[in-house]
């Protein structure tokens, strides 16, 4: 603009190339942003991971069995080793729990000498089948997703909400 108040070309031009300047930063960033920021907004799925050879287990007796997970969460990348327990009953099925007790979390065991899992933090005790014997858990263990292939045991890890009547995946 000049003294009279109106604009020069040499002020329009100055508009207009701040505008479009402007409109293109605007462009460049919407999709900038949007790469940066959705690896974290992505929920993470596991893959199935192979926790052992399908000939360790013995009918009716319980084995935990540890694996390494990679797991990725946005771009934090790690790898983090997990135990399961598997069972095999007489006719071959096969159960694969998760290894936290369902009252608070903690780490259960299997005691052979009495047949049953028990959870030394507040005397959660399980039988082989993962239903409740006595103590404070809810529910019975949770199972997680497995699939047998060449002989190897491959499991779909997956962690519970505790405390919880219903298996809620968290």
């Amino acid at each position: 603009m000049d003294e009279s108040g109106e604009i020069t070309r040499r002020g329009f031009m100055a508009w207009m190339t701040a505008g479009i300047m402007g409109i293109i930063g605007v462009c460049l960033s919407v999709p900038l942003v949007g790469y940066i920021i959705s690896p974290a907004l992505i929920r993470r799925k596991e893959a199935p991971i192979k926790v052992g050879d399908l000939s360790q287990l013995q009918p009716n007796n319980p084995m935990e069995m540890e694996a390494v997970f990679e797991s990725n969460d946005g771009y934090l990348k790690s790898s983090v080793t997990r135990a399961v327990w598997a069972v095999k009953n007489g006719s071959g099925e096969i159960k694969v729990y998760n290894p936290h007790c369902t009252h608070l979390g903690c780490a259960y065991h299997w005691q052979a000498d009495d047949r049953l899992f028990r959870c030394p933090c507040h005397l959660g005790v399980y039988d082989i089948d993962g239903k409740v014997i006595s103590g404070p858990p809810p529910r019975s263990l949770d199972t997680l997703e497995y699939r047998v292939e060449g002989g190897n045991l491959y499991v779909q890890y997956q962690d519970f909400k505790a405390g919880s009547v219903r298996k809620i995946p968290i």
